[in-house]
């Protein structure tokens, strides 16, 4: 716990600061509400805003046995876009969107989605970590201990083994959506405004990471 303490503080990260604003170069900026100025493919901006702490890649292979998901080259923490692909597609379903309306806006096996879904990285490459801890009580289970030749089963009255891990608890993310080439842009700017509705509404309600159940991974979704 004391070498992950000493990352558990304010970080900021430049080079995804600098990412972001290169990101938007060469492309018709607008958000949720507004309508694309100047030259360039369409890009539809918004920032989602972390309400509690946010687990992304938290059961891949680690050193601390619990992982943070970083960008290998900005350095900050992000959200992949096929995450955020992922949860907006799933909210597409959810809410009965017509198969056809699903497969242009995320694809499918045989073909291509209109709409590409970008890393998401903190703003202005802000972000602070946060020590979290588990307490799982049914380590003899798990590991199918027996007692007086039975197999114990998920019992709450088992010893707890708690341990600590590494957790993303401020930050506010940008969310950068485009359009494939090829896809008109008044089309495409109607599957952008499409396609961020529910991504927001899916990071509102639904979440995204590991543990959103229990209130992990919850933003508030601003343009």
């Amino acid at each position: 716990m004391a070498q992950l303490q000493r990352y558990a503080r304010p970080w900021t990260a430049p080079a995804a600061a600098l990412a972001l604003a290169r990101r938007a170069e060469g492309f018709a900026v607008f958000g949720p509400g507004g309508t694309p100025t100047g030259g360039g493919p369409p890009l539809l901006r918004m920032k989602a805003r972390l309400l509690g702490k946010l687990l992304i890649d938290h059961g891949r292979a680690s050193a601390t046995e619990m992982s943070v998901s970083f960008h290998p080259i900005w350095g900050a923490p992000r959200i992949s876009g096929s995450a955020l692909k992922g949860v907006a597609a799933a909210e597409a379903e959810s809410q009965g969107l017509a198969p056809e309306l699903r497969e242009r806006l995320f694809g499918s096996q045989a073909l291509c989605g209109a709409v590409c879904f970008t890393d998401a990285v903190p703003e202005d490459g802000r972000f602070a970590l946060a020590l979290d801890t588990l307490t799982p009580h049914m380590g003899p289970w798990y590991r199918k201990e027996t007692h007086e030749g039975r197999l114990l089963g998920p019992v709450e009255w088992t010893s707890p083994v708690p341990f600590s891990f590494l957790a993303v608890a401020e930050a506010t993310f940008v969310l950068d959506l485009t359009i494939r080439p090829g896809v008109a842009t008044e089309e495409g700017v109607a599957l952008l405004r499409q396609a961020g509705e529910l991504l927001s509404e899916a990071l509102v309600f639904q979440g995204a990471g590991a543990k959103t159940a229990a209130g992990y991974g919850r933003f508030s979704v601003e343009g």
